[in-house]
C-alpha cells in the first residue's frame, strides 16, 4: 500500500459524502481511506458503511467516546498501511489528482513532507475560490519554492507556515520514527503537530499546485467559533515550547517563537466574541507574567522584547481599550523592574525605530 489517507469525523453527514467522493475519483489506485469517528450522533457512521459496500478501500474505526480529531488521527496513523500519510477533514474535498501529484512529489524528492497550496470553497455557493489559494511557503525564499529545506533553511519563516496537516503529504516512517504526534484534549491541536513535523524533517518540499479544497461560511467548524474553544490555544503554545525544549531547540527559536505567540494570541483575542475578552485577555496577561518570570528571565530580554512587542500589540489591537490596559500592566512592570518613571516617554520616544522594524509578520530583532 502506498498512501493512507486519515479522516477524522464527528457528526459530518451533511458533508461526508462529497469528500468521500472526492477522494474515489482519484487518478491515483494505489490508497486506502480510513474513517475515525469520533463518537457521532447522527448518521456519519451509516454513511461511511454504505460508502465501505461500494468500495473496499475504505475502512472505518468507531471509538466509543469523543477523543477530537488530534487523537483520531493518531488513530489513524497506527493503523495505516501505506508508506505515505495524508490528512482530509471531513467536511473538505480534493482535487481528482491530489494523491497522484502529492505522491509522485514526495518520493521523486525523496522528502519527509510535501505541501501544496489550498483553496477556499464556499459552503453555501459552493465555488472554489482560486484566486484566492493558500500557501504559506509563499513567505519562503524563492530558491526553496524548487528545492528541498529544512527548518535551518527558514528560522525566520518557521512559525509563518502552513499550520495544518490536510495540505501535506508525509512519509509514515518519519511520524513514526520522529515520533510527531497530535496532542489529544483540546482543540487546534494541529498547530502543535504541523510545527513539530517541520522541526524534525530533514527535507521538505512544496507543489506550486491547489489540490485541497477548505470549506468556509460553516457555521459548525471550530474555527467559525468564536467561544471558550479559543482559550484551547494557550495550551497550544505550551505543547509546541515543550517540543521545542526536547528537541534542543528552545534557545534558537526563543524569539522566534515569542512574536509568533504574541501575534497569534492577539489576532485570537480579535476574533473571539466580545463576552469571552475580558476574561482571554485575564488568561492573555497571566501567560505573560508567566512568561516574563521564565523565558524571559534575563533583563536584558525583558526590555528588548517587551518594548518591541508594545507597538505590535497595540497595532493589532488597534489603539483600543484593551491595548490601553495592556499598556498600563506593562508600564507598571517597566517601572518596577527598571524604575522607569515615564515609561510612556520611553515607548514613544523609540516609536519610529521599533515601526520601521515591523513588516506586518514580524518584529524583527537585532
Amino acid at each position: 500500500m502506498k498512501v493512507s489517507v486519515i479522516i477524522p469525523v464527528y457528526n459530518c453527514e451533511e458533508f461526508l459524502e462529497e469528500c468521500i467522493g472526492s477522494l474515489l475519483k482519484q487518478t491515483f489506485s494505489d490508497f486506502e481511506i480510513i474513517v475515525v469517528d469520533n463518537k457521532s450522533t447522527d448518521d456519519t457512521v451509516y454513511m461511511v458503511e454504505d460508502f465501505m459496500k461500494i468500495s473496499s478501500k475504505i475502512s472505518l474505526i468507531k471509538s466509543d467516546k469523543n477523543l477530537k480529531q488530534g487523537i483520531a488521527r493518531n488513530i489513524g496513523v497506527e493503523h495505516a498501511k501505506g508508506e505515505y500519510i495524508m490528512f482530509v477533514d471531513g467536511d473538505d474535498k480534493v482535487s481528482p489528482e491530489f494523491i497522484e501529484k502529492m505522491y509522485n512529489k514526495i518520493t521523486k524528492d525523496e522528502a519527509d513532507m510535501t505541501i501544496c497550496r489550498w483553496a477556499p470553497f464556499d459552503n453555501k455557493t459552493g465555488k472554489i475560490n482560486y484566486e484566492h489559494g493558500y500557501a504559506n511557503f509563499h513567505r519562503l525564499p524563492e530558491e526553496f519554492w524548487t528545492k528541498s529545506f529544512n527548518w535551518h533553511d527558514i528560522k525566520e519563516e518557521v512559525f509563518s507556515q502552513s499550520n495544518v496537516p490536510w495540505d501535506k503529504i508525509y512519509k509514515k516512517s518519519f511520524l513514526v520514527d520522529k515520533d510527531v504526534k497530535f496532542p489529544g484534549g483540546m482543540f487546534f491541536e494541529d498547530n502543535v503537530f504541523s510545527f513539530d513535523a517541520i522541526m524534525k524533517a530533514d527535507k521538505i518540499t512544496v507543489l506550486d499546485e491547489c489540490l485541497i479544497y477548505y470549506r468556509v461560511n460553516r457555521k459548525q467548524a471550530v474555527t467559525a467559533r468564536r467561544d471558550e474553544t479559543f482559550f484551547d490555544y494557550l495550551k497550544i503554545f505550551d505543547c509546541i515550547k515543550e517540543n521545542l525544549v526536547k528537541q534542543g531547540t528552545w534557545r534558537e527559536m526563543k524569539y522566534n517563537f515569542i512574536n509568533y505567540k504574541v501575534r497569534s494570541m492577539f489576532w485570537w483575542w480579535k476574533k473571539i466574541e466580545f463576552k469571552y475578552k475580558r476574561q482571554f485577555f485575564e488568561m492573555i496577561k497571566q501567560d505573560y507574567i508567566k512568561m516574563y518570570n521564565t523565558e524571559l528571565a534575563k533583563a536584558e530580554d525583558k526590555r528588548g522584547v517587551w518594548t518591541k512587542t508594545f507597538f505590535l500589540v497595540n497595532r493589532v489591537l488597534d489603539n483600543g481599550f484593551w491595548a490601553y490596559m495592556f499598556f498600563l500592566y506593562w508600564d507598571r512592570i517597566f517601572r518596577i523592574e527598571y524604575g522607569v518613571d515615564n515609561h510612556m516617554v520611553m515607548l514613544l520616544s523609540n516609536y519610529e525605530f521599533w515601526y520601521s522594524n515591523y513588516d506586518g509578520k514580524r518584529l524583527h530583532f537585532d
